[in-house]
């Protein structure tokens, strides 16, 4: 979901149980991701993550560039 919200607010307008894997993805030292190929695509679930993951890339661009293996 692409509201923008976050990009102003610095924060995701969804409260949900997302909030407690923002805080894991925030400690972690790497982010492994994997997932089965559907339909020459990623899974719906991964993708929904990865969308959601806008809230914290609007507070810190560079989050993830040290942690994606």
């Amino acid at each position: 979901m692409h509201c923008d919200f976050c990009l102003k607010n610095k924060k995701c307008v969804i409260q949900d149980d997302m909030l407690s894997v923002y805080e894991n993805l925030k400690e972690a030292d790497g982010i492994i991701i994997a997932t089965p190929v559907q339909s020459g695509g990623i899974s719906s679930n991964l993708a929904i993550i990865m969308d959601r993951t806008r809230a914290l890339e609007a507070i810190d661009y560079n989050i993830f560039v040290v942690k994606l293996v």
